[in-house]
C-alpha cells in the first residue's frame, strides 16, 4: 500500500459514559497525526490503554496514551524503536491488562519482504513508564497473523501468531506463555502444517484454559472450506489435536464468546451447497467438556461478506448481530434467553437506506447492547441502542462525519462507560480526537469486572489498497 496511506488517517477515540445528561461532547484531541491500526484495553478498575501505530514522512513507531478511569488521555508517548517507513500498513499491535492492572502491549514490525519478530513492552500498574524489552521474543519469520494477546492468569499473558513456511506452504501456530513481572517467555509447543489460513479467533476462560477456532482453504479457493478448533488446557505445554467441525464446506468468518458458565461459542457462516442460502451456524464446547456441539442459531438470510458477531451478558443471554442479504445488506440482531434453546425472532438494527462499512457490537453485563457503524454513502459515524429488556432499537445517533478508512474500530466496556476507538482518514489535522456520549442506559448496573476488550476486526482479514 501507498506511503500516503498512513498520512491519510487519524485515530478518534470515543467515550459513552452513563448516568449524566445525554447528549455527546465536542470532539477532544487525544494525540498526534498519522495513526493506524489502533487498539484498545481496560483493566478492572476501568483505566484504559489506546495502543496504535504512528509514522511521519520517513518513519514509523508504535505509540500509548493512558487515560485513567473518568480522567483525560494523556499524550502518546513511544514505545518501540523508530523503524524505516514500510508499505505494509496491517501488523497490528496488541494490548492487555492482567488481573494486577499491568499492561502487556506486542507488535510485528516487518521489513519489505514481511519479515519480522515479536517484540514487548509492559506499563506496570500505577506507572507512566513504559518498559520495551531490548531483544525480540522470537526470531525473525514471515508473521501472516497476529500477534494476539490474552489474558492468562494474574501475572501471565499467552501470545499468539502464525507464521508462513515459504518451503512447504503451510501455517504453523505459536504459542508463548509471558511472564510479565520477569518480563520472560516460554514457548509452548507449535502446531505445524495448517493449510490456507484465513481467519482465526481466540478466546480464554476464567480457568485460564485457551481455545481457537480457524478456517481454513487448503486448495486456495477464495471461499474457506474447513473449520477447525482447538484447546489449550492452563498450564498444560501443548494445544489439543486439532478437531474438525467443518469439511469441504463453504464457510465464512468466524467469531468466538464465553458465557458466564465457561461454555464456549463459536460463529461462522455456512453454505451448504451452492444452490443454498448461506445460514449462520453455532457449535458449542460445554465446560467441563471434551467435544464440540451443535447448538441452535438464529435464522435469518445471511450476506456471506458481512459482519456478524456474538456475545453474552452477565445472566448468560447470548447475543448475535449480522448483515443480512436484503435490500442494503442491512444488520439483524437476534437474542437467545439464558434458559431457552430458541433465538428470538431478528430485528433490525440499522435504518433503511445505511450503508454500511464498518461496525462494532457489545453488551455489558446488564444485557444493555451498543451497536455503531460507518454509513459509508453519508460518511457518517452513528449509534443505536438496545436497553436491556427492550423489544426495539432506539434511533440512531450521529456521533462523528468522516468515513473509518480500513483500520476496523475496537469496542470495550467497563461499570461506567462504552469505549469506541478507530481510525478516521477525513480530518485535515489529522489529530487524535475523542467524543464523550453520556447517559445511555438509565438503569442500575450489575457490578463488576469490565467486559473484556473486543477487536471488531476479524483476525486473518488484512487490508486492502
Amino acid at each position: 500500500m501507498a506511503r500516503s496511506f498512513y498520512n491519510m488517517f487519524i485515530l478518534t477515540v470515543l467515550m459513552l459514559e452513563t448516568g449524566l445528561s445525554a447528549g455527546w461532547s465536542n470532539p477532544e484531541t487525544v494525540g498526534p497525526d498519522n495513526s493506524v491500526s489502533p487498539w484498545l484495553a481496560v483493566d478492572n478498575q476501568g483505566n484504559a490503554i489506546a495502543l496504535f501505530i504512528q509514522s511521519d514522512s520517513s518513519n514509523t513507531w508504535i505509540a500509548a496514551s493512558k487515560r485513567p478511569a473518568g480522567g483525560q488521555w494523556s499524550a502518546p508517548v513511544a514505545i518501540s524503536q523508530s523503524i524505516p517507513l514500510v508499505e505494509f500498513p496491517y501488523f497490528y499491535p496488541s494490548v492487555t491488562f492482567n488481573e494486577t492492572g499491568d499492561a502487556i502491549a506486542v507488535w510485528n514490525f516487518p521489513d519489505e519482504k514481511m519479515i519480522g519478530a515479536i517484540q514487548v513492552a509492559t506499563l506496570p500498574a500505577g506507572t507512566d513508564q513504559w518498559i520495551t524489552a531490548a531483544e525480540p521474543l522470537t526470531k525473525p519469520a514471515r508473521i501472516e497473523f497476529g500477534p494476539a494477546i490474552r489474558q492468562d492468569g494474574e501475572d501471565n499473558v499467552l501470545i499468539i501468531w502464525m507464521t508462513w513456511h515459504k518451503r512447504s506452504g503451510h501455517f504453523n501456530l505459536h504459542t508463548m506463555r509471558f511472564n510479565i513481572t520477569s518480563m520472560q517467555g516460554k514457548s509452548l509447543t507449535t502446531v505445524e502444517g495448517l493449510l490456507g489460513v484465513t481467519f482465526w479467533d481466540v478466546a480464554i476462560d476464567l480457568s485460564g484454559n485457551a481455545y481457537m477456532i480457524w478456517l481454513e482453504s487448503p486448495d486456495n479457493r477464495p471461499v474457506p472450506s474447513n473449520v477447525k478448533v482447538a484447546s489449550l488446557t492452563s498450564g498444560d505445554k501443548s494445544w489439543s489435536e486439532p478437531q474438525v467441525l467443518v469439511e469441504n464446506g463453504s464457510v465464512y468468518s468466524c467469531d468466538l464468546a464465553i458465557d458466564p458458565n465457561g461454555n464456549v461459542f463459536a460463529l461462522w457462516k455456512q453454505q451448504d451447497s451452492s444452490s443454498n442460502p448461506w445460514e449462520l451456524k453455532i457449535f458449542k464446547h460445554p465446560a467441563g467438556g471434551s467435544a464440540w456441539e451443535e447448538a441452535p442459531a438464529p435464522q435469518g438470510s445471511v450476506f456471506f461478506l458481512g459482519y456478524e458477531k456474538l456475545a453474552f451478558d452477565a445472566a448468560g443471554n447470548g447475543y448475535v448481530v449480522w448483515q443480512t442479504k436484503e435490500n442494503g445488506f442491512p444488520v439483524a440482531f437476534s437474542k437467545l434467553p439464558f434458559d431457552s434453546n430458541t433465538w428470538i425472532a431478528p430485528i433490525k438494527v440499522m435504518p433503511v437506506g445505511d450503508s454500511m462499512r464498518m461496525c462494532g457490537f457489545g453488551v455489558d453485563k446488564s444485557g444493555n447492547a451498543l451497536f455503531f457503524w460507518e454509513d459509508a454513502d453519508k460518511e457518517l459515524l452513528k449509534a443505536s441502542t438496545l436497553p436491556s429488556g427492550n423489544a426495539t432499537w432506539t434511533q440512531p445517533v450521529t456521533l462523528a462525519s468522516g468515513n473509518l478508512g480500513m483500520s476496523w474500530p475496537f469496542l470495550a466496556s467497563t461499570q461506567q462507560e462504552w469505549i469506541i476507538l478507530y481510525a478516521a482518514s477525513d480530518s485535515p489535522a489529522n489529530l487524535v480526537n475523542a467524543l464523550i456520549g453520556i447517559d445511555l442506559f438509565q438503569e442500575k448496573k450489575i457490578q463488576g469486572p469490565p467486559l473484556k476488550e473486543c477487536p471488531c476486526r476479524k483476525w486473518g482479514v488484512k487490508p486492502t489498497s
